[in-house]
């Protein structure tokens, strides 16, 4: 039995991305975490900003996005 070469992920903790199917083109997001579910990269990316006068959890801020949906930002 062979092991399959698993490919690595495309962005890196910390990256500024843009999600393709964002509404809002010019909002940059941070990747915050990633995961290999079913031989496939996810990227736990900022979805709403920290606000100082409001209370969310993290989980509410996040958001969980395949690879395919996210484009680099080049500086």
């Amino acid at each position: 039995m062979q092991l399959a070469a698993i490919e690595k992920p495309a962005f890196l903790l910390g990256e500024r991305v843009m999600l393709l199917s964002d509404d809002q083109r010019t909002k940059q997001r941070l990747i915050l975490g990633i995961q290999l579910l079913n031989r496939s990269w996810f990227y736990y990316v900022e979805w709403i900003p920290p606000a100082l006068e409001e209370a969310t959890t993290l989980d509410d801020r996040l958001a969980f996005v395949p690879q395919k949906d996210l484009v680099r930002v080049l500086f």
